[in-house]
């Protein structure tokens, strides 16, 4: 990747079992991996309990690092909203939360737009990576 020009790289994660091997990637590739700590919306049934606690360690561990993915998913029947929204409403409230650097998060604002997603949450991060995939590209 660096050699066709890519800078940077945020990688995220998805749920709590892929916070070590992004965080390893982030320390052996400090100049170049940009680490997400997170957990999908996809994957919000599968928080474990104390999952908010060892994610805010992260985060202060890592004042570099994004909050991501988190979000909102209606175009998926399971996890049920009721199971989606208090994670991502806890992990908003982290980015706001973790040390000085006010950190960013990595939405999955699907199928709405950014606004509502937000709004629907009741709490804006201090600053939003945003992405969708709505079509293959086969």
């Amino acid at each position: 990747m660096m050699a066709a020009g890519v800078a940077r790289c945020v990688v995220n994660a998805t749920c709590e079992a892929d916070w070590p091997a992004v965080e390893s990637l982030a320390l052996a590739h400090p100049d170049f991996i940009l680490p997400a700590f997170g957990i999908h919306p996809w994957k919000a049934h599968t928080a474990t309990d104390g999952w908010r606690e060892r994610l805010e360690f992260l985060l202060e561990k890592h004042p570099q690092a994004t909050l991501g993915e988190c979000g909102l998913d209606k175009w998926v029947a399971f996890p049920p909203m009721e199971a989606q929204l208090p994670v991502f409403r806890a992990q908003l409230a982290l980015s706001r939360e973790t040390g000085p650097r006010d950190g960013p998060a990595t939405h999955h604002p699907l199928p709405q737009g950014l606004g509502s997603f937000v709004g629907r949450a009741g709490r804006k991060a201090a600053a939003e990576i945003s992405h969708a995939f709505v079509r293959r590209f086969d």
